[in-house]
């Protein structure tokens, strides 16, 4: 727009200059006496400028006016105004959830025959007043899709039909950001989903919406979270972890786990604790998983999954410490590159990128006890540790690097404990050690130590999900791809709908289809028609027009 201004601004300066401008004229002096013929001629031309008045030219106002319609027509290119296409005619735009939800199945019929169902229901209705409807049909999941903009009844009852739920989430955004379009176009929305409608719908000054929820609450229950889990005392021993949740009436399940190869198989029984189950096993070899929930009911998407168990799962560290019986003990994989963490003793950590997370294990314990001078309450290093058995422990007089934060320090300063944020670091005085008590706690502060550094690593997923980008499941060949949606499997909940009628709506009456007309379209033709007239009354105008 600034360079627009620019370049109209010089043109109408331009224009004003050259009608001001007096026209070019000769000045010729001639006397009759003869002795002036001998002497040089007089004549000269001159070119005078002379301040004259731009309104009282007729062609500068032309021009003027159709670089000023120009400029308008560029600055008012999202400037629209509305036309009543039929008084008799309304306009409803139809949005339709499309997301893995809607494939629930109650009574033997899913979530999209009730809409199709609702549909004709109104229809009905809307076919006995005295205008007609014209209609728009979108579908919405995690993205929108658009199947006509102009629809009869008949139309839209043929688009209902070739809808069908796809393994996507729900975002209720999407139909909800066509509230805007509405109050401008003059149509109504109907809005056919298994989601509760927004409480705040209600407050809309001008509610041109009717949101039909077509759910009914049932029984469900389904994976929730299915996570990888590093087990800090062995590498090679990781976890899977597998969540699962009930809403409704309890029913009997189980877990059936699978190898895909058939060499291993496994079942339990699932009690949910308040909705909620979670359980642990350990993949005996890396491959595919098959975990299952059954029976099935009525959202089955959320009662299986596949999962691939890579050969790397689990960590690996680079094991730098001169004490290399524990790295045997723990059953830890020691990698130089692409280690999670190092292992190292105070004398070796100054040698390690400055970026490597590390853990630092000191000279030990010693048999003199130390008195706690200091502690961090609330540390995780310290979750669920017996700080009295520390006072039973001595600490090795060492010096820690810097900078480390003490977390546990007897009087002395000196640390049981110590942590650094950048980059992850942890220190402990020894590996696990003595019997009873004092080996609860140095393995419960070795724990913790070796936690602390895995969280600060990112946990690849065991398999994908499907989104707009990729909406396909694929579970024959691993990359997986599952429809893992959680929240689409909430199916136990009210019905919660907004006017399920559109005819209930007071606005129904004002639903006058109208058409958008753009500024800038008619500025244009208004330039253009005058720009002709200047020219053509250039070439058959008086002087006036030259």
């Amino acid at each position: 727009m600034i360079l627009l201004a620019s370049i109209l601004a010089p043109l109408l300066l331009g224009l004003a200059v050259l009608h001001m401008r007096k026209p070019r004229y000769e000045v010729r002096r001639i006397s009759a006496a003869r002795f002036f013929d001998d002497l040089a001629p007089t004549d000269s031309a001159l070119t005078q400028w002379q301040w004259r008045n731009p309104l009282k030219s007729p062609p500068f106002l032309l021009q003027a006016a159709c670089l000023i319609l120009i400029g308008a027509a560029v600055f008012s290119e999202n400037a629209v105004w509305y036309t009543v296409e039929e008084p008799g005619q309304r306009r409803l735009w139809v949005w339709v959830d499309t997301s893995s939800s809607m494939a629930t199945r109650i009574n033997d019929e899913t979530m999209l025959d009730r809409v199709a169902a609702a549909w004709r229901d109104q229809n009905h209705r809307l076919e006995q007043q005295d205008y007609t409807w014209r209609f728009r049909l979108t579908a919405f999941d995690s993205t929108q899709r658009d199947f006509g903009e102009d629809l009869d009844a008949a139309g839209l009852s043929r688009g209902l039909a070739e809808l069908g739920a796809r393994p996507l989430a729900t975002d209720v955004t999407l139909p909800l950001r066509a509230l805007e379009q509405t109050e401008t176009d003059g149509g109504l929305l109907l809005i056919y989903s298994d989601q509760p409608a927004p409480a705040w719908l209600a407050q809309l000054p001008r509610q041109r919406i009717v949101w039909h929820d077509v759910s009914t609450p049932v029984a469900n229950h389904g994976f929730s979270a299915v996570q990888a889990v590093d087990n800090p005392f062995q590498e090679s021993g990781a976890l899977v972890q597998v969540s699962a949740r009930q809403v409704g009436p309890a029913v009997n399940v189980r877990l059936d786990m699978r190898k895909r190869d058939g060499s291993w198989q496994d079942n339990q029984p699932i009690t949910f604790k308040d909705g909620r189950f979670t359980t642990l096993f350990r993949p005996p070899t890396p491959g595919a998983y098959d975990l299952e929930i059954v029976p099935n009911d009525a959202y089955p998407a959320d009662n299986y999954l596949v999962f691939q168990v890579p050969e790397t799962l689990g960590f690996s560290v680079d094991w730098r410490h001169p004490n290399r019986d524990w790295l045997a003990l723990l059953g830890w994989r020691h990698q130089a590159e692409g280690a999670v963490f190092s292992v190292v003793s105070p004398a070796q950590a100054d040698s390690l990128p400055p970026d490597q997370p590390r853990l630092i294990v000191g000279p030990g314990f010693t048999s003199t006890p130390s008195r706690i001078g200091h502690f961090r309450e609330g540390s995780p290093l310290l979750a669920q540790a017996n700080l009295d058995v520390a006072e039973t422990l001595g600490v090795a007089p060492v010096t820690t690097p810097a900078p480390l934060l003490p977390i546990l320090a007897d009087v002395d300063g000196r640390p049981w404990l110590a942590r650094g944020a950048h980059p992850p670091a942890v220190y402990i005085a020894g590996f696990p050690h003595g019997q009873g008590d004092q080996a609860r706690l140095t393995t419960l502060l070795w724990f913790n130590a070796v936690q602390n550094l895995l969280g600060s690593r990112a946990t690849a997923p065991l398999f994908q999900t499907t989104d707009a980008t990729t909406p396909s499941v694929e579970t024959q060949t691993p990359p997986f791809r599952l429809d893992f949606h959680p929240a689409e499997g909430n199916s136990f909940k009210a019905n919660q709908s907004y006017r399920r009628d559109l005819l209930d709506a007071p606005e129904a009456a004002e639903a006058t289809a109208t058409r958008a007309v753009a500024w800038w379209s008619w500025l244009i033709a208004a330039a253009l028609l005058i720009f002709f007239a200047e020219r053509v009354l250039f070439l058959i105008g008086g002087p006036a027009w030259r």
